[in-house]
């Protein structure tokens, strides 16, 4: 559907007292046309702020109150409801709405968040305004993530059961410094090293920790009596991923070879 927003301001002033008509002032018109896709039951708005300045130099100096998103809650946006705004498609206000999602869904949750200006303005390294765990990933493969932590998570409250349900004195579960140490170092990797650095520390990294994970697994098993179900956090990273070697070789080839042959 296209939609055509089209304003005219029209002034003519006459002189009653003496009949003389006056030259009538110029016409202004402002235009702006959008193609809009509607689903069916949807609901989709056009918003658009007017401003009367005196004149054209005030009118410079003011529009700057419009160049970015209102945040909820200001003059510009009053009497729209979070809803009215998620429906405008020629402003973008979805960044604004995290405040209200994040307080809906609490402080119990993992956020995973694809490339883009709410992982940009949020996670300037080191710093981090998050305050629960979030994972950055690529446009394409959020989705993903999200659900390989959904199934780390499933996979540890079945081996955290396992482990309460278990004969022994209860051990600390608190996590150890060192354990997040090599975690920093590859997210460090993935902003600032190349990308075969990068690569080659996973490639490194991974059958290591798949080595230990299934490791673990067989001794949780044999020592202590627990199900395939009650480790399979463990064995769900005790192999790579297929044809991960194969592909990472690769990444480290073609960079080496981008270094050498410029």
């Amino acid at each position: 559907m296209e939609s055509t927003v089209t304003e005219a301001v029209a002034a003519a002033a006459q002189k009653a007292a003496s009949g003389i008509q006056a030259t009538p002032r110029k016409t202004i018109t402002v235009g702006a046309a959008y193609t809009v896709t509607i689903p069916a039951g949807a609901t989709r708005r056009l918003l658009f702020f007017n401003q009367m300045n005196p004149t054209n130099a005030a009118a410079f100096d003011a529009a700057s109150i419009f160049d970015a998103n209102s945040s909820l809650g200001s003059d510009l946006l009053a009497g729209l409801a979070p809803n009215q705004l998620g429906e405008v498609v020629n402003w973008s206000f979805g960044c604004v709405f995290l405040p209200l999602v994040m307080r809906a869904a609490g402080r119990n949750i993992i956020a995973t968040d694809a490339t883009g200006c709410l992982e940009v303005f949020s996670s300037l390294y080191p710093f981090s305004a998050w305050e629960v765990p979030w994972v950055h990933s690529l446009f394409e493969n959020s989705a993903a993530v999200a659900s390989g932590v959904e199934a780390a998570l499933k996979a540890l409250e079945l081996f955290n059961a396992g482990v309460a349900a278990a004969p022994g004195t209860p051990v600390s579960d608190d996590p150890l410094p060192g354990a997040f140490a090599y975690c920093a170092f590859v997210a460090w990797l993935s902003l600032y090293a190349s990308e075969a650095e990068f690569v080659g520390a996973l490639l490194i990294n991974l059958p290591v920790w798949g080595s230990n994970c299934a490791r673990m697994a067989e001794a949780l098993r044999s020592k202590y009596g627990l199900s395939e179900a009650e480790v399979a956090f463990f064995t769900m990273f005790a192999t790579a991923p297929p044809g991960f070697e194969d592909r990472a070789t690769r990444g480290v080839g073609s960079q080496v070879r981008g270094v050498l042959n410029p």
